[in-house]
C-alpha cells in the first residue's frame, strides 16, 4: 500500500519541511536590561511512505525521504528523524511543545517487523539474539502506543555561532498487540526561549562568535528554518570562503620544530591553493594555555581561536599517535565501553570548557547523547596522522602531495574488497559484497569509474555477482590488484582490527547439512588484507582508503580502564594498518573506526537499514558524488548516521569514525574554494607593482612586467566593479629599467584646478622619479 501527498515546504538536507510563523525576538533585542523571551513554531513534514510485506512475512514502512529508524533490536523497526531548529543566537529553551493536528489511523492490522539482531562479531550471536528476545517480548507485550511520543526534544546546543534544538520526529505510532498503525504526516513544534542577559557569560560568547561564517556553507542546510534564522544572524556565506573570514583557517599541531620541519612542503603546497596554515608546536600551546593534561591544553587553545573573531579556523591536522596528542575516553551511552575519539576536538561551541561541552551531567561518562544533550556537529574539521618518525611522515606528506596535485584517470579508479562477516548458508550471510555491489551501481557506474572487485568465490556458499569478480579474497589478490590498477580509492571491508581485516570462508560441509550452524571446523578465518601487506603496495599513486570494520583506526588496546577524566594512564598504544599505510607512502588519506561497533544480524540492503555499511556509504557518497572534502565527508556522514539512527543499539560510529589524513583534500585534483574571493590581476612576470588603495567602484594595480636590465614596461589593470573582473587598461614604456611602481587615481577639482587622471608613479636605475599621466 503506498500513501502520497502533495507537500509545500523547504527542501533541506534530503526532507521536505515547512516553516511556519516567525520569531518574536529580533537580534537587537540583546541591548535590553532584561532577558527577551520569545518562541517560533516550525512545522516539519514527513512525505510519503510505502508499505510492504517483506520476505519475513511481516509489515515495513518504507519513507520517500530520508528517514531512518530509532528502534532497539527487537523492538518495532518504525522511521524516525532528528532534526535541527534554529533559535536566535545564545536562547536558553525553557518549554517545548508538540502537536500533530492531522493523525491519520490506516486501515486494518498490521504486524510490524521489529529491528533485527545487533552483532559486534561472531562471538558475539548468541548474546544478540538474547538482547532480540528480551526486548521483542516486552515491547509486542503491550498496545500502548509505540514509541510513546511522535516528537521528542532531544536538547539543545550550539554549532558555531548557531544556537539550535535538535527534536526527534517518528511519523507512526504502532499498537502492537491490537496491530493497529497511525500516521502523523506533521508534527507542529513550538519551542519558547529566553535570550541571554546583557553583560552574562553566555551573551559574552554571543558577541565573540556573532560574525562567524566559516563553516556557514556546513551548518546552514541542516537548519530547517534557515531562512527565519537570517532574521537573527544576517546573510550566510553560501560557500566555504574561508580565507575571506579567517586569520589561519588551517592550523596544524605538531609535537616540535623538528615535525614542523617535516610538514613545510604541505605547508607551502596548502598556502598555494589559498589557505593561511599556522603551524603551532605543543610547546607553544603549553606555554599559553593550561590543563589538567595535553589533551585539555589543546582543546583550550583550539576553543580560543576558533571563532573568526580570533584566527576563524576550519580545519585541523593532529601530527602524533596518541603518546603526542592524547584525547578523551567519549561515551555514546550511560552504558557501554567508551572510546578515544578525535571527535573531542572537533566539539568545541557550547560552553567555556571541555567540561561544560562534553559532560553536562557531571558523571565520569563524557559525550552521552541524552545525559550530556551532546551533539555530533562538528566546529572545526579533524583528521590525525599519527606517525611520530620524521621520515615516515615525509612519505605521508609525499602521498598526500602526489594524490592533489594529479588529474589523471586513475583517481577514478576503485578497488573493492570484502569478505563474509557471517555466513550460515548459501542464502543467510553478510557479505559485504552487498555494500560494494550497492556503491559501484549507485556511485561508481553513474560517474564513469572503472574498478576491480574481490569477493568470496573459494568456499561453499560463494559471493556470486554480474558480471563476476574480478579475484577471490586473499591477501595476495588485494595486493596484485592495488598494483596493478593503481586506484584512486580502496574500499576494503571484514572484521578487524588494528592489525588489518579479516573474513569467514565456509570450507567444508562436513555434516552435509547445508548449513554451519553445528560448526565443527566448517568456517574458517581468511585474511583479507594485514598490516604486513602495507610494505608490498606501490606508491606510485597513493589512494584514499576506507578500512570498513571494527577498530582498523584504533590506537589504544582493550582492556580500558574504568572511565577516567585525563589521559594520564591511557592503556596500551598501539600501531594500526591505517596509519602504516600512510607510513608507507601507500595512502594519501585512510578513514575506519577507532572501536568495535554492531552489524544487523539480518545483513544489509540500503543506506536505510543501518549499521557500519551505512556510515560507509555515506562517505563514499560524499566523496564521489558530492566532491566534499574528507574532512566534509567524514563529519556529514556522521551526522546524518545520527539523525537518522540516533539512539537504535549500541552504535558508537559517530565517535568511533575517524578520518588519518588532511581534512582539506578533496578526490577531484585539489580543493581551490580555499581562495575564498581571490580574483587573478595579473598573469605572468612581476618585478614591481603598486595599487591604489581607494575602492570607488574603480580600482587599478600597475605592474612592472620586466627585469631591471631591460627597458621598462608597466601594465595597469582597472576594474569597474570593486575588484569582482578586472582588464588590462594600459601600457606605460619606458627607456630605462624600472625598479618601483605605485598607482594613484587623481580626480578632483577645485575652483580652476582639477584632475581627472590615473598617476603612475616609478623609479628607473638611472635615478629617475616618474609620474606618467593616464586621462580617465
Amino acid at each position: 500500500m503506498s500513501h502520497r501527498k502533495s507537500i509545500l515546504g523547504l527542501l533541506i538536507t534530503g526532507l521536505l519541511l515547512s516553516v511556519l510563523g516567525t520569531g518574536a525576538t529580533g537580534a537587537d533585542s540583546f541591548a535590553t536590561a532584561e532577558p527577551t523571551t520569545g518562541s517560533i513554531t516550525v512545522t516539519l513534514e514527513a512525505g510519503g511512505y510505502t508499505l510492504y510485506r517483506g520476505d519475513d512475512g511481516q509489515m515495513h514502512i518504507q519513507m520517500d525521504e530520508d528517514f531512518g529508524f530509532f528502534g532497539a533490536s527487537g523492538e518495532p523497526e518504525l522511521p524516525g528523524r532528528a532534526f535541527l531548529i534554529a533559535l536566535p543566537p545564545g536562547a536558553q529553551v525553557t518549554d517545548v511543545r508538540f502537536e500533530t493536528p492531522e493523525a491519520i489511523e490506516l486501515p486494518g492490522r498490521y504486524r510490524i517487523a521489529p529491528v533485527e539482531p545487533a552483532v559486534f562479531d561472531p562471538d558475539d550471536a548468541d548474546q544478540a539474539t538474547a538482547r532480540w528476545e528480551t526486548n521483542h517480548r516486552r515491547a509486542y507485550a503491550t498496545d500502548e502506543p509505540y514509541p510513546a511520543q511522535v516528537g521528542e526534544y532531544l536538547g539543545q546546543g550550539q554549532w558555531r555561532r548557531y544556537t539550535y534544538v535538535r527534536v526527534a520526529f517518528q511519523p507512526f505510532s504502532y499498537r502492537p498487540r491490537s496491530g493497529t498503525l497511525r500516521f502523523h504526516p506533521t508534527l507542529v513544534v513550538t519551542i519558547e526561549y529566553r535570550l541571554p542577559r546583557p553583560g552574562s557569560p553566555a551573551w559574552r560568547e554571543v558577541e565573540r562568535l556573532r560574525d562567524d561564517h566559516v563553516l556557514d556553507d556546513i551548518i546552514v542546510p541542516h537548519l530547517v528554518n534557515a531562512d527565519q534564522a537570517r532574521a537573527w544572524y544576517g546573510d550566510f556565506l553560501p560557500a566555504p570562503l574561508t580565507t575571506a573570514n579567517s586569520l589561519y583557517d588551517y592550523v596544524i599541531i605538531v609535537e616540535n620544530d623538528t615535525m614542523a620541519a617535516t610538514l613545510a612542503p604541505f605547508k607551502t603546497w596548502k598556502e598555494s591553493l589559498g589557505h593561511t596554515v599556522n603551524v603551532v608546536t605543543l610547546d607553544w600551546i603549553h606555554a599559553h594555555y593550561s590543563g589538567v593534561d595535553v589533551a585539555e591544553e589543546v582543546w583550550n587553545f583550539l576553543h580560543d581561536k576558533y571563532p573568526a573573531s580570533e584566527w576563524g579556523i576550519r580545519y585541523v591536522m593532529l601530527v602524533g599517535d596518541l603518546q603526542v596528542i592524547p584525547t578523551r575516553r567519549v561515551y555514546y551511552a550511560d552504558t557501554g565501553w567508551g572510546l578515544r575519539s578525535d571527535h573531542f576536538f572537533a566539539k568545541l561551541s557550547g560552553g567555556t570548557t571541555s567540561e561544560q561541552v562534553w559532560n553536562r551531567d557531571g558523571d565520569e561518562r563524557w559525550g552521552e547523547l541524552h545525559d550530556d544533550e551532546m551533539s555530533v556537529e562538528p566546529d572545526v574539521l579533524v583528521g590525525r596522522v599519527p606517525l611520530g618518525d620524521p621520515q615516515d611522515m615525509s612519505h605521508a606528506v609525499q602521498a598526500m602531495l602526489s594524490f592533489e596535485e594529479a588529474s589523471e584517470s586513475w583517481k577514478h579508479s576503485a578497488l573493492l574488497a570484502a569478505g563474509y562477516a557471517t555466513i550460515e548458508s548459501a542464502t543467510v550471510k553478510r557479505d559485504g559484497a552487498v555494500l560494494m555491489e550497492y556503491i559501484r551501481n549507485q556511485l561508481l557506474d553513474p560517474n564513469g569509474w572503472t574498478y576491480t572487485r574481490i569477493y568470496e568465490q573459494s568456499g561453499l556458499g560463494t559471493s556470486t555477482y554480474t558480471p563476476p569478480p574480478d579475484y577471490d579474497t586473499s591477501r595476495e589478490n588485494v595486493v596484485a590488484a592495488w598494483n596493478s590498477t593503481g586506484p584512486g580509492l580502496a574500499i576494503l571491508f571484514d572484521h578487524g582490527d588494528q592489525n588489518g581485516l579479516s573474513g569467514l570462508v565456509w570450507a567444508h560441509d562436513f555434516d552435509n547439512d547445508s548449513n554451519t550452524r553445528n560448526d565443527n571446523g566448517e568456517v574458517v578465518w581468511n585474511d583479507l588484507f594485514l598490516y604486513e601487506d602495507t610494505s608490498s603496495l606501490t606508491t606510485t599513486h597513493p589512494a584514499i582508503v576506507e578500512l570498513i570494520g571494527c577498530s582498523t583506526l584504533i590506537l589504544v588496546t582493550p582492556p580500558w580502564p574504568v572511565p577516567d577524566r585525563t589521559m594520564a594512564q591511557p592503556g596500551g598504544y598501539t600501531e594500526n594498518t591505517g596509519g602504516k599505510l600512510l607510513a608507507e607512502g601507500a595512502a594519501a588519506g585512510v578513514v575506519g573506526f577507532s572501536s568495535p561497533g554492531p552489524a544487523s544480524s539480518a545483513g544489509w540492503a540500503t543506506p536505510n537499514d543501518g549499521d557500519v555499511y551505512s556510515i560507509a556509504y555515506y562517505f563514499t557518497e560524499n566523496l564521489v558524488q558530492k566532491h566534499y572534502t574528507l574532512g566534509r565527508s567524514l563529519y556529514e556522514a556522521k551526522i546524518r548516521y545520527t539523525d537518522k539512527f540516533w539512539n537504535n543499539n549500541y552504535q558508537p560510529f559517530h565517535w568511533s569514525f575517524h578520518l588519518f589524513g588532511d581534512p582539506a583534500m578533496i578526490l577531484e585534483g585539489y580543493d581551490t574554494s580555499a581562495k575564498g574571493r581571490n580574483r587573478t590581476i595579473h598573469t605572468g612576470p612581476v618585478y614591481a607593482y603598486g595599487t591604489d588603495n581607494a575602492d570607488n567602484g574603480d580600482m587599478y594595480v600597475a605592474v612592472s612586467v620586466r627585469p631591471d636590465t631591460e627597458d621598462g614596461e608597466i601594465k595597469v589593470y582597472r576594474s569597474t566593479d570593486h575588484g569582482d573582473t578586472w582588464s588590462l587598461w594600459a601600457t606605460v614604456g619606458w627607456g630605462e629599467p624600472i625598479r618601483a611602481v605605485d598607482v594613484l587615481v587623481g580626480q578632483w577639482k577645485q575652483e580652476e584646478f582639477s584632475d581627472d587622471r590615473v598617476h603612475i608613479f616609478f623609479t628607473d636605475t638611472a635615478g629617475n622619479v616618474m609620474d606618467a599621466r593616464v586621462d580617465l
